[in-house]
């Protein structure tokens, strides 16, 4: 294939620039991955930990480790949502364990109520879309 184009400099009057054409298509396909791998959906891969006893008002950092995380995510655990939260990497993202609902979705005028301990999903959501779930256990909260 490079036998028949000829060396830039050493072009024939009217030919066409076959080597920046090359160069331009090369170009495009890179762009065009990077593209794609920007619009890619979040994965979440782990919880460390994965699980927690807050009783005693312990402070408790997960860190969230996966991937196409934004500059800043909304983390989801249940239905309490932490807006705003930083990538520490391109594939992690660390958020402190709420033990209250005062980011519940739909909370209302109501008082601030702790947690129950329990089961809780956490999902990890970018501008691209939500990470798949991932259970969180919380130990040590209010008794339901």
């Amino acid at each position: 294939m490079t036998a028949a184009m000829p060396a830039v400099g050493r072009m024939r009057r009217g030919a066409s620039r076959p080597a920046l054409t090359l160069a331009v298509v090369l170009l495009g396909g890179c762009a065009s991955r990077s593209a794609s791998t920007l619009s890619v959906t979040p994965v979440l891969a782990s919880l460390a930990p994965s699980s927690a006893d807050v009783s005693g008002g312990k402070v408790v950092v997960v860190t969230a480790t996966g991937r196409g995380f934004d500059a800043l995510n909304t983390v989801h655990f249940g239905r309490v949502r932490l807006m705003s939260v930083p990538r520490t990497s391109d594939s992690t993202v660390q958020f402190t364990v709420p033990t209250d609902d005062t980011f519940l979705v739909d909370r209302g005028a109501t008082p601030v109520m702790p947690l129950p301990a329990g089961r809780y999903e956490v999902v990890i959501e970018t501008a691209r879309g939500k990470s798949n779930g991932m259970v969180f256990e919380l130990r040590g909260g209010a008794v339901r």
